[in-house]
């Protein structure tokens, strides 16, 4: 929370909403592991970002203003849309 300037309440906040989603698990000594559910979602969402940031920096966008906005995008993109996208970056 401190090294990315997040208050602790939120990271608690999201780390809590993700278990509740059944993407992660607290185990007793406190470390943070991924689901298999959690693990497809995170390797979509990582894709996702590739492709994103693939896309910006084809277009001319630095490499660090590409993965910032790629952070955005990735979440909210609709799948068709992503789908378009995709198959733009892999035929270029």
């Amino acid at each position: 929370a401190e090294r990315l300037g997040y208050a602790k309440s939120s990271v608690a906040r999201g780390v809590n909403l993700l278990q509740d989603r059944g993407y992660i698990k607290i185990g007793d000594d406190g470390f943070i592991e991924f689901t298999e559910r959690g693990e497809e979602k995170a390797s979509r969402i990582y894709m996702r970002h590739n492709v994103l940031t693939a896309l910006l920096t084809g277009m001319g966008a630095s490499r660090e203003l590409a993965e910032e906005n790629a952070c955005r995008i990735e979440h909210v993109i609709d799948d068709e849309v992503f789908e378009l996208i995709k198959k733009h970056v892999e035929n270029n």
